[in-house]
């Protein structure tokens, strides 16, 4: 919308200037392997006692989120959770 509006160059720099501020973390080897070690304590704390049942339980029914557990093993694997709690 700051192409089309009527003060283009002051929005498009204040896109911009947002922009700078994003940080794009990737799934790497250590980020997932943090995710599994994450999604097994969750399982082994919060999960069925069964095996049997605990294989078929999806981590929904826990009441955790795929995506915020990969939130959260992004943050552990680049130390973000120090931002956070400052």
């Amino acid at each position: 919308m700051a192409q089309n509006s009527e003060q283009r160059a002051t929005n498009l720099a204040r896109v911009q200037e947002f922009l700078e501020d994003i940080r794009l973390y990737f799934i790497d080897e250590q980020t997932a392997d943090i995710y599994g070690e994450l999604k097994a304590e969750i399982f082994t704390r919060f999960g069925p006692r069964e095996k049997s049942r605990r294989r078929r339980t999806r981590l929904e029914e826990l009441g955790i989120q795929e995506n915020d557990l990969w939130i959260a093993s992004t943050a552990l694997r680049h130390g973000l959770q120090r931002l956070a709690a400052a």
